[in-house]
């Protein structure tokens, strides 16, 4: 079986982002906070063997 094509997720990015948002929560806890927002990364394509080779259109 070949290797899997996968999407990397930036989980130390992630979890550093939620930890700046719990501090900031801890900190100022009168303030509404929205944890969620901005804690989007991108991820990216790790294609490997198990990806067909993509076929272009002929004209």
């Amino acid at each position: 079986m070949p290797p899997l094509t996968t999407v990397h997720q930036q989980f130390a990015g992630l979890g550093e982002r939620a930890m700046a948002a719990l501090l900031r929560a801890i900190g100022e806890p009168d303030v509404p906070t929205d944890a969620v927002s901005g804690m989007n990364l991108e991820p990216s394509l790790v294609v490997r063997e198990s990806c067909a080779v993509a076929i272009t259109a002929q004209r």
